[in-house]
Order: C-alpha cells, then sequence, then structure tokens
C-alpha cells in the first residue's frame, strides 16, 4: 500500500499577510543601541512624529519611502521591494521582525544590532 501526499507551496500567505499593512505609515520613532563617547552602549530614541517621513506599502509588494531629510538609520527615500509574513517584513531582502495593530507598526531589527521603529497608520 502507498500513500501520496502532494504539497503546494505559493505565495498567498504573504499576499494576504502584505494586505494587512497596505497603506501609509508614518515614521514616529526610532532606537538603536549606540557607543557614546565614553565607549558605553546606550539606547537612542529618536522622535520623528514632528516630521512627514512616509512609509507607502503597495499591494503590489512595492514600498515607497518619502520625507526622509538628513540621516538616520532608517531607508533612504525612494522605492523597494518589500514581502511580509506574520512574524516579518522583508525589505529589499532585510528582514525586519514585525508587530502590527490596526494604527501601530514596528518594524525591529535590534536582533542584529540594527533599529526598532515605530509607525502610526494615515488615513
Amino acid at each position: 500500500m502507498y500513500e501520496t501526499f502532494i504539497f503546494n507551496c505559493n505565495d498567498d500567505d504573504s499576499i494576504n499577510n502584505n494586505s494587512q499593512i497596505v497603506g501609509n505609515w508614518k515614521l514616529v520613532q526610532e532606537k538603536i543601541y549606540v557607543t557614546d563617547n565614553s565607549g558605553k552602549i546606550v539606547l537612542a530614541t529618536t522622535d520623528y512624529s514632528t516630521q512627514n517621513i512616509i512609509y507607502k506599502f503597495k499591494g503590489n509588494n512595492i514600498l515607497t519611502v518619502s520625507g526622509v531629510v538628513g540621516e538616520n538609520h532608517s531607508h533612504v527615500n525612494g522605492d523597494y521591494k518589500y514581502n511580509s509574513n506574520a512574524d516579518y517584513v522583508e525589505i529589499d531582502n532585510l528582514k525586519w521582525y514585525s508587530t502590527h495593530t490596526s494604527t501601530t507598526l514596528i518594524l525591529d531589527q535590534s536582533y542584529v544590532d540594527g533599529s526598532n521603529l515605530t509607525f502610526t497608520k494615515q488615513k
């Protein structure tokens, strides 16, 4: 007696999860560990709430970043390919752990000494 199993892999899960973050998200805060002048590692928090840095996640898996002025640890203005699932958002082949509600999105790369970015949903 033989049993046959057929497995089907596709991108449907990523498409469904992408739809949960589609829209405009305003960067409001960044947290990152840095080394201060004395050589001590400290958590630096930057408030971006008065700036208009927008991450526009489109349904076609394109992220458009706009409003970045000067230096920061987030992305520069431009278009990026993205994909997401339940646990992370991948932007140009870099994985960001993600959590979100209908009004807040957090992208986190602190596990590799990167930034923790907090966004609010824009209408």
